[in-house]
């Protein structure tokens, strides 16, 4: 609940938890490393939040699991997806309007990757310096609110913010 519901607990709700489950916890379920590492990422801890990116990513191709020749874990490969996106890119939806606070992991120099939001193809570009989104297709101007700045991204168009 601390990662589907994230603005619904505070930052030391979710630290006190997370400190007190995440050592006991042991990731039987291909649902669990993603939403710790989402959740590691939100807290800052983004070399934690990294690590299970490696482990979910791997996942299959180390046979962590045990039971790879029967067929990849789809929920694994969405959760690989999901830390990146919404852990370590920060991107949230919060009263209807999209957010993107990265927390890139030290060693990153970037990142990109291309989403959907209310009928709007979005490409994002994530580097240390800044965060640059474009609308690739669309029809409306859409607020964004990207590293604490409200921007308006219009069809077509470009919004670069310093980070």
């Amino acid at each position: 609940l601390l990662y589907l519901l994230s603005d619904e607990f505070s930052q030391d709700v979710k630290r006190a938890n997370f400190e007190y489950y995440e050592p006991r916890t042991t990731h039987k379920s291909s649902l669990s490393i993603a939403s710790y590492a989402i959740l590691a990422s939100e807290l800052g801890d983004t070399g934690k939040a990294y690590g299970y990116l490696r482990r979910v990513a791997n996942s299959d191709l180390e046979n962590i699991r045990g039971n790879t020749e029967l067929g990849v874990h789809a929920a694994e490969l969405g959760g690989t997806w999901q830390i990146a996106v919404r852990g370590l890119a920060g991107v949230r939806v919060r009263g209807g309007v999209l957010f993107v606070d990265s927390r890139l992991p030290e060693d990153w120099q970037g990142m990109s990757f291309r989403t959907w939001f209310r009928d709007n193809l979005l490409a994002v570009v994530i580097s240390e310096g800044e965060v640059v989104v474009s609308m690739e297709q669309g029809r409306d101007a859409l607020e964004m609110n990207i590293c604490g700045q409200r921007e308006t991204l219009e069809p077509g168009g470009t919004t670069r913010v310093r980070r």
